[in-house]
């Protein structure tokens, strides 16, 4: 079972995956808040984590420790980068691009085997094209 996180700024936002099903998820406002509620499925058996994050990079890293020291897993957290798997990130500072878009643009270019659009309905509504 795999752990994903979605740390924004206000919220921590989770699920549980086991294969491609979710079977368990909520929204936390704290890391403590975060350990109990995962914690409070006792049948999960989480062999690892993943996260994206916008927190702050002490904020981030103190919400990695807590996790590998409360549920024993290795944390992967989503990183910026020039390019990916065929995708070039178009910001001439690449790390500007938030990390949502980016994941959202690969997630998205890996599904549509190639070009598409991207977009985004959230806080700020967004569109990324992914040319082949």
């Amino acid at each position: 079972m795999i752990l994903e996180l979605d740390c924004g700024n206000s919220f921590i936002k989770w699920r549980v995956l086991s294969g491609d099903v979710s079977v368990c998820g909520g929204v936390a406002d704290t890391n403590a808040a975060l350990v109990t509620a995962v914690s409070a499925h006792t049948a999960l058996r989480l062999r690892c984590c993943r996260l994206v994050s916008v927190r702050s990079d002490e904020e981030t890293a103190d919400l990695i420790a807590t996790l590998e020291a409360s549920f024993g897993v290795e944390v992967l957290s989503a990183q910026p980068a020039r390019a990916v798997a065929g995708v070039k990130n178009g910001y001439k500072d690449f790390e500007r691009l938030g990390l949502d878009r980016w994941l959202a643009l690969l997630g998205g270019f890996e599904l549509a085997k190639g070009a598409c659009l991207i977009l985004d309905f959230g806080t700020a509504v967004t569109s990324d094209f992914v040319a082949a």
